[in-house]
């Protein structure tokens, strides 16, 4: 992770600090797995008999993708309103539209949460969760391009 940090930023892709971080933490990630599958160990950190395991595969890689568009739209979403979206000096505004979509996921969360185990069909709950994300999404993206702020931007 950290030579694809350090790429195109700190150093150049083609540097050696880049990639001997890229390979070493390569190599280090292969002997661990290796050292996971094949040394008896009493308390492993990583069993690896967890990646036949389906559903906990699934929920890992859902969790993965929920988290990271999480921490995007917490951190970076905030800072993209507060200097494109709105007018520097209309704080509330800024801190309502940096608030929605942290709103939406908590709240999304809870009912989840509340109504999930009820429902049931765990499968059609994900799928319907990630096509109504990307929809409200969109839409707030369309909202905020077609706003009179940003007109201003583009010309």
């Amino acid at each position: 992770m950290l030579g694809l940090n350090w790429g195109g930023g700190v150093h150049p892709w083609a540097s050696t600090h880049v990639i001997a971080s890229i390979i070493v933490g390569f190599i280090s990630l292969v002997l661990f797995v290796l050292w996971e599958s094949f040394k008896k160990l009493g308390e492993p950190l990583m069993p690896m008999n967890l990646f036949t395991n389906k559903g906990w595969n699934a929920a890992t890689i859902v969790s993965g993708v929920g988290a990271s568009m999480f921490y995007a739209f917490a951190v970076v979403w905030p800072r993209m309103v507060s200097e494109l979206y709105t007018d520097p000096k209309d704080l509330m505004s800024a801190a309502l539209l940096s608030s929605i979509q942290s709103i939406g996921i908590t709240v999304g969360e809870i009912l989840s949460g509340a109504l999930g185990r009820h429902i049931g069909h765990v499968k059609w709950q994900t799928i319907f969760a990630f096509a109504t994300g990307g929809a409200l999404y969109a839409g707030q993206s369309y909202l905020l391009h077609s706003s009179p702020f940003f007109a201003r931007i583009r010309s």
